[in-house]
């Protein structure tokens, strides 16, 4: 009786294929049998199913842990330089552009700094992960070790492997073209954007509170503080979303 139950659900998962792989169908499968489902999966409300849907991937990212995109802007410097070698150039441009380079490398170094303090210190819900955007190719291609960085040197570490395929990818970057603000963001394993109710992006506090924080204080302390923030907010909005999902899905 109970290999019919469970067959049951698990062909009515699969019919409603709300996830587009196998492994996240399979997941899915397990959290059905965990999770209550007296009302028949087929009459869901869609707003249900996209909450179980953000469920599964907090789920996931709790089980298979997060990578931390740390910045080089390699491309972006690469180019500078190629420019700036240009003898058609004036020489004031040409100061202007090694100051350009400079402060890329340097607000990179300050970013990458409070994010691996923070995400070390302040982050519990998954295990972390560190990998270099000039990587990040590497690592959608499914290369699983000789990428990740170590927190404490800032170097890759070729004994760090991640035996997981359903990661998820977190990336301090611009949310918001309009004002240009930054935050924390995060995507699947593809590096496509994980859809709402997720909590997908963490941006502590109004753009104008950063930018008054950011006019009093250091770059480095402002850049501690902001990123301190959204990883905070990120922990307790993910924490928040599997205690709705156990009190919505799971049996009692």
């Amino acid at each position: 009786m109970r290999y019919i139950i469970y067959s049951f659900l698990i062909f009515k998962f699969l019919i409603f294929s709300i996830s587009d792989t196998n492994a996240q169908d399979s997941l899915k499968v397990a959290l059905a049998l965990k999770y209550e489902l007296e009302k028949p999966t087929l009459k869901w409300p869609i707003s249900k199913v996209k909450r179980f849907d953000a469920v599964v991937s907090g789920k996931q990212l709790e089980e298979n842990g997060v990578v931390v995109v740390l910045r080089t802007q390699s491309k972006r410097l690469r180019e500078l330089g190629v420019i700036s070698r240009n003898p058609e150039i004036s020489e004031r441009q040409r100061s202007n552009l090694k100051l350009k380079i400079e402060g890329i490398k340097q607000e990179s170094k300050l970013i990458n700094t409070a994010l691996i303090s923070n995400f070390t210190t302040n982050y519990e819900f998954s295990d972390v992960y560190f990998v270099y955007d000039s990587s990040l190719t590497d690592l959608k291609n499914g290369v699983t070790s000789g990428i990740f960085v170590d927190s404490k040197t800032k170097k890759v570490d070729n004994s760090i492997k991640l035996t997981a395929t359903n990661f998820y990818i977190c990336n301090y970057t611009l949310v918001s073209s309009s004002n240009e603000s930054e935050g924390l963001v995060i995507y699947n394993s593809k590096m496509e954007r994980v859809k709402e109710p997720f909590p997908g992006i963490a941006v502590a506090g109004s753009s104008g509170l950063n930018m008054l924080l950011q006019l009093l204080t250091s770059d480095d302390t402002y850049l501690n503080r902001k990123i301190e923030k959204d990883i905070l907010k990120l922990e307790r909005n993910l924490t928040i979303l599997m205690e709705k999902g156990d009190r919505e899905f799971k049996q009692p």
